[in-house]
């Protein structure tokens, strides 16, 4: 999907998780909380959010918590280029409807 697209672009792993729930802090550290709406017909959502749809937030081997929506895009891509960072950002969104589409990217 998408995230594999962006890390052949990058050429590494933009979210480099230890398991699934580190994998997916560090997802929402750069693009946030996804919408209630997407949460709410996850059928994992009790791994990862409580029941007010808040994220649970666990410590990493490190002992750090993850903020959602609290660490740059361009520092995970190590770069100042904002065209570069745009389009990454547009292929990034939780809702696959609202991704950039292969058509929009040309």
């Amino acid at each position: 999907g998408s995230v594999r697209c962006v890390q052949e672009t990058a050429g590494y792993p933009l979210f480099p998780g230890r398991d699934e729930v580190d994998q997916f802090q560090r997802i929402m550290q750069v693009i946030g909380v996804p919408e209630d709406y997407l949460i709410e017909d996850s059928p994992r959502k009790n791994v990862f959010f409580d029941e007010e749809m808040d994220p649970i937030l666990q410590r990493d081997y490190k002992g750090r918590i993850r903020i959602p929506g609290t660490k740059p895009l361009k520092e995970v891509l190590n770069s100042e280029d904002e065209t570069s960072i745009d389009f990454i950002e547009k292929c990034l969104k939780w809702d696959p409807n609202l991704r950039m589409i292969p058509q929009q990217g040309l």
